[in-house]
């Protein structure tokens, strides 16, 4: 759960706590950019622990041989007019497609074998060649230093100096992951204002609620945005499958007591990664909305909830596995982190999110929820607190993954009518949907010639959703009751199962749907979104921030898709 006053946490431990390294082996950005070797993402943590008796689990990224050919595929499957459009990939043929050859994951494993790594295995998309060693064999091998400490009465480790690659590894792998376990990754989820009473029988589901300007029920927020119209004409999701990633456990009794109180009946099933997170009545609410939501939206949808640790090593393994297993054609996820903070796993997601993109995988990422300002508290000097501020959220920012941002409801019965129905999220500049311009990545060819759209690098969001807790998503968690939600990490499973619906009903699948949302857009517009034109995401009057306009901005994208529209989402003429 997110609480303002943590979000200058990383600020603080800058000066009272370690800078925890995340170290990049690659010379450049995913862009081509340079960049430094290594990101301060400051974490503050307890005294020093002991190494003794620790193993590190590394993933060794290695990059794509023939990247200029998957560009070109993804392009062809994923761009209207084209003859091979959503032509994808069979279910595992990536690896033999694109992955890396035999004999260079051949090299690396009996390197690292020899080295003192052990459990050396290789990714069935050979993207990944994974082992373990003591702390000792990895300081080695890497030439760092790592350093375990007592964090939140558990052991963590970091890297605390850069990495150094062995040369004959060079050209072999890209990037490092799992050199830190601290947990840094955030759920994009905000709480509505204490003052309500805990309420935790069905008839109490709709207590508080308003239908005109919220909290509404997750029924209600379908409404608004015309989801009617898919079970009007019979779709429900049948024969679809949603995957949601997470880095929490969640308790199934919570969501059967939400299904049993809505009349909801997905299949939901879980797939645990490196052993997942635990569990945590208190921070399962972030996956008791993710999981509700798509219930709801899509109540014939079956539903695999990936959860792994919250850890460099169990974000990346984790999209890993949904891309290995390609049993969802949707995927959703509300975790992030500033896309400048670690450019290790940003560079090893970008290759696991172009695999989904090649099989036809949609990707909704929640944009965040620090407004403008998703990179306060990284890289400050005494001088100038806020370097760096100005940033948004990663994998949202990714060029294969659909960035869902925020939108205040005032009014759900006018939405697409009147402008000041629905406006940017921004609670009191302190809060308020993500956006921006990329740092990380240049701007994708679906953004070029786009007015709203920056050429310095790729914008988000692309498209937003109600997101502000006080016209909220009411939920239910034994935690805290029925309660409402809001945050981006609402508007990404909305739009999830928007797709999942859209697929169905077009009889489909839309896979990497940007393009063909570009490309609709900005041909029809109003057919297609609401566009949202007032508002902005400013948050600590950091300058820089961006405001809503008439068509795409950096503040709403689009603005929120009409669902019924999604009945026919085809090219335009």
């Amino acid at each position: 759960m997110r609480h303002v006053s943590t979000r200058l946490l990383t600020a603080v431990a800058l000066c009272a706590g370690v800078a925890i390294s995340a170290s990049s082996v690659s010379s450049a950005a995913p862009n081509g950019r340079p960049s430094a070797r290594t990101a301060s993402a400051a974490v503050a943590l307890g005294r020093p622990a002991s190494t003794s008796g620790l193993t590190i689990g590394l993933s060794f990224f290695l990059p794509v041989p023939n990247q200029a050919a998957l560009a070109r595929f993804i392009a062809a499957v994923s761009t209207p007019g084209s003859p091979a459009y959503h032509h994808y990939l069979r279910r595992g043929e990536f690896a033999s497609r694109f992955g890396a050859s035999p004999a260079a994951i051949a090299h690396v494993a009996a390197y690292l074998g020899a080295h003192g790594l052990h459990a050396v295995a290789t990714s069935p998309d050979h993207l990944f060649v994974h082992a373990t060693g003591t702390v000792r064999a990895v300081d080695t091998l890497l030439r760092t230093t790592i350093r375990a400490y007592a964090y939140k009465g558990r052991r963590v480790y970091a890297a605390v100096a850069p990495i150094h690659l062995p040369t004959t590894l060079e050209t072999s792998v890209r990037a490092v992951v799992g050199l830190t376990d601290v947990p840094r990754y955030r759920a994009s989820d905000v709480f509505a204002p204490r003052g309500h009473p805990r309420t935790t029988t069905c008839s109490q589901m709709s207590a508080g609620t308003n239908p005109t300007s919220g909290p509404f029920t997750i029924s209600e927020i379908g409404d608004a945005y015309k989801f009617g119209a898919f079970a009007a004409n019979g779709f429900g999701g049948q024969g679809q499958t949603v995957a949601i990633f997470e880095l929490t456990n969640y308790l199934p009794s919570d969501i059967k007591y939400f299904q049993d109180c809505t009349g909801k009946y997905d299949s939901i099933s879980s797939t645990i990664v490196d052993g997942g997170n635990g569990i945590n009545p208190y921070a399962e609410v972030e996956a008791d909305l993710d999981i509700e939501i798509v219930a709801t939206l899509a109540p014939y949808a079956s539903i695999d909830v990936y959860q792994g640790p919250n850890s460099e090593a169990g974000v990346v393994d984790t999209y890993d596995r949904i891309a290995v297993d390609d049993a969802a054609k949707v995927v959703s996820t509300s975790w992030g982190l500033c896309e400048n903070a670690d450019p290790t796993a940003v560079a090893a997601e970008s290759g696991v999110f172009q695999e989904m993109a090649a099989q036809g995988q949609t990707v909704a990422a929640a944009a965040g929820d620090n407004g403008a300002s998703d990179c306060l508290g990284y890289r400050p000097t005494r001088t100038n607190p806020l370097a760096g501020a100005i940033g948004v959220d990663d994998p949202a920012s990714q060029p294969y993954v659909t960035g869902v941002g925020g939108t205040t409801i005032s009014d759900a019965s006018s939405i697409g009518t009147t402008p000041s129905s629905q406006v940017v999220w921004d609670t009191n500049d302190v809060e308020g949907t993500g956006g921006g311009v990329s740092s990380a990545w240049a701007a994708p060819s679906y953004q070029h010639s786009i007015h709203g759209a920056s050429g310095a690098g790729r914008t988000v969001p692309d498209l937003a959703f109600d997101a502000d807790p006080a016209s909220g998503y009411m939920i239910y968690s034994i935690a805290y009751g029925w309660i409402p939600v809001g945050g981006t990490s609402a508007a990404a499973p909305t739009f999830a199962s928007l797709m999942a619906l859209a697929n169905q009903a077009n009889s489909t699948t839309y896979g990497f749907v940007l393009p063909l949302l570009y490309s609709v857009g900005n041909a029809e517009p109003g057919t297609y979104f609401n566009d949202v034109t007032l508002g902005n995401n400013r948050t600590y009057d950091v300058p820089g921030y961006s405001s809503a306009r008439a068509g795409f901005d950096a503040a709403s994208g689009w603005g929120s898709p009409i669902g019924s529209a999604f009945l026919s989402l085809v090219p335009p003429a």
